[in-house]
């Protein structure tokens, strides 16, 4: 019974009277103090179905402020519209060239004289060079010739020193060291006995060949003469010593070769040294160099030695004293704008930031410390345009009529690039502080 009481009243609680609701929620009170409640599941019903027809109402309200917003901002941004005009300036190249002088005892830049100063520095080194030479190292074989003496009648004979010795068979000749003596053969009994001596003797020629075995030896010089069958030799040991060796040599080249890299090693080191110590701001040419001397020598060798053409080295040492030539850039790039600027159009400008300076030194430098130059220079030079001239021209001005005034209004600019604020602008503004213009090159 309770149970029906309860969903009857819950069903009917919206459309009861006042008073009849508030007996009612006494006796509720009076029931649920004597069981436990639940919960009330159709309040929460009622709460959600409120929220759900709320939700939709919010969504139009927030929708219709965001397009009124978008709206005001559209007219506004079309009210005010902006324009970015970026123009590149066409540049003309100039170029310049003069004769300028470097001098010491220049103390400030004048229009064809930058000063300069001397930096002077010397080094030294030695260093150990391959020697690439070639000798030969000769000999001549020596040996000992029995000379007999068979000349009837008996007869003492000499041969004078370097008296020739032909071997058998006419190959080798070999030459008396000393004066040669020969006693008279002795007769014994009717019965001659030669007289017979040493004599030492060498080849006539240098190498191995003539290290011949034993041998037996005429006068090649008595021929034509009784004597020349008389006067024999012969040898009972081997020739030797006889040799052509190949050695190596430090030669001329060799030394001209040193010479020449040493110098070269030794000047790197002088402009390297100078570079490290240049003072800031100042400009090392190395064709600025004044060469005060060079001071060059080698280790004494023997003009052949035992060793190897590829093992045989020699050391050089070499001093290289000398001074450099410096100046500061900056004045020569100050003379080169100087000119630049006399040389160009009253109505252009140059831009400094595209300077470039090239030079050649005119032969040597003086050891009173001056040298000449040959000055290249070049730099862009532009017609200056004033933006606040080209804002009042183009206000509320579409695209294509921007153009056409500045093609004939402003030729010295070229490849405009427009961006108009919002996107659907057409035209210029007409407030000039809304129009932006900016120059590149």
């Amino acid at each position: 019974m309770k149970k029906v009481i309860d969903i009857i009243s819950d069903e009917n609680e919206t459309s009861k009277p006042v008073w009849l609701q508030k007996n009612e929620g006494k006796r509720k009170k009076l029931v649920s103090s004597k069981r436990p409640a639940k919960p009330a599941q159709k309040s929460k019903k009622k709460h959600l179905r409120k929220r759900r027809l709320a939700l939709p109402q919010i969504s139009i309200v927030v929708l219709a402020l965001m397009v009124a917003s978008l709206a005001f901002l559209a007219v506004w941004f079309t009210l005010n519209p902006k324009l970015s005009l970026t123009l590149r300036q066409k540049q003309i190249p100039l170029e310049i060239s003069a004769e300028l002088e470097l001098n010491v005892s220049q103390a400030t830049s004048t229009a064809k004289t930058i000063p300069a100063q001397f930096l002077p520095a010397f080094v030294e080194k030695t260093s150990t060079f391959q020697a690439t030479g070639v000798a030969f190292e000769d000999t001549k074989a020596e040996g000992i010739i029995k000379v007999y003496n068979n000349s009837n009648p008996p007869t003492a004979l000499s041969l004078v020193a370097n008296t020739r010795f032909l071997s058998s068979g006419g190959s080798k000749i070999f030459r008396a060291v000393e004066k040669v003596v020969l006693p008279a053969p002795t007769i014994n009994n009717g019965k001659m006995t030669p007289s017979v001596i040493n004599v030492k003797v060498a080849a006539q020629e240098v190498g191995e060949e003539y290290n011949i075995g034993p041998s037996k030896f005429v006068v090649p010089g008595l021929a034509g003469g009784k004597l020349y069958f008389t006067i024999v030799g012969e040898s009972s040991s081997a020739m030797v010593g006889g040799a052509r060796k190949e050695v190596g040599q430090v030669s001329l080249a060799d030394k001209n070769k040193a010479q020449s890299d040493l110098y070269k090693t030794l000047r790197d080191l002088f402009l390297t040294q100078l570079k490290e110590t240049i003072p800031d701001g100042f400009i090392l040419d190395e064709r600025n160099v004044l060469e005060d001397d060079f001071i060059f020598s080698c280790s004494e060798l023997a003009a052949t030695s035992q060793a190897k053409a590829e093992d045989l080295s020699f050391n050089c040492s070499g001093k290289f004293i000398g001074r450099a030539l410096i100046f500061k850039m900056s004045d020569l790039e100050d003379i080169a704008m100087n000119l630049l600027n006399e040389k160009k159009e009253a109505w252009q400008d140059l831009r400094s930031d595209s300077l470039q300076v090239s030079f050649v030194p005119k032969g040597v430098v003086t050891q009173s410390g001056r040298l000449n130059l040959s000055l290249l220079a070049g730099a862009k030079a532009y017609q200056k345009i004033e933006p606040s001239a080209l804002q009042k021209q183009i206000i509320n001005k579409n695209q294509a009529e921007i153009e056409q005034i500045l093609s004939s209004q402003f030729p010295q600019t070229e490849k405009p690039q427009f961006k108009f604020w919002p996107f659907w602008v057409k035209k210029a503004p007409s407030i000039i502080n809304n129009i932006k213009i900016y120059l590149t090159f």
